[in-house]
C-alpha cells in the first residue's frame, strides 16, 4: 500500500493516489514511521520505503516483533523540487492490523 509523507490519507493500492510534488528541493534523513498496534511475531513485520518518482530510494526501515516504531537513522536522499514522493508499506507473514504514519527530517536547500 501507498500513501503520503505529509498530511493524512487512506492506504492506496495505486500509487498515483498517494504522490505528493514537493515545492522545493533539500536533503530528507531520520525515516521514521509508527504503527498503532505492534506485528506481534518474530517473523511478521511492516517495511516502509520511501519512493521517488515510482521508485524506491535509500530510506528505508522496517517494525518487526513487539516493536511499534522503526528509523533509518543511516541513508539521506537528496529530493528537487517537483519530485513526486509517497511511502511503500509492505507486510509481511500477516501482521496484526495496525494504521501507519511516517515522518522524514526535511533540510530545504538554500
Amino acid at each position: 500500500n501507498f500513501f503520503t509523507i505529509m498530511g493524512r490519507l487512506a492506504p492506496s493500492t495505486t500509487e498515483n493516489d498517494a504522490k505528493q510534488k514537493l515545492p522545493t528541493g533539500g536533503v530528507v534523513s531520520g525515516f521514521t514511521c509508527t504503527v498503532s498496534a505492534a506485528p506481534n511475531g518474530a517473523t511478521k513485520s511492516y517495511a516502509f520505503t520511501l519512493r521517488k518518482a515510482a521508485a524506491n530510494i535509500t530510506s528505508t526501515c522496517t517494525i518487526t516483533d513487539a516493536a511499534t516504531t522503526c528509523t533509518d537513522s543511516t541513508n539521506t536522499d537528496t529530493l528537487a523540487a517537483g519530485d513526486l514522493v509517497d511511502v511503500n508499506a509492505v507486510s509481511a507473514n500477516t501482521p496484526t492490523a495496525a494504521k501507519a504514519e511516517c515522518s522524514v527530517l526535511f533540510n530545504p536547500n538554500s
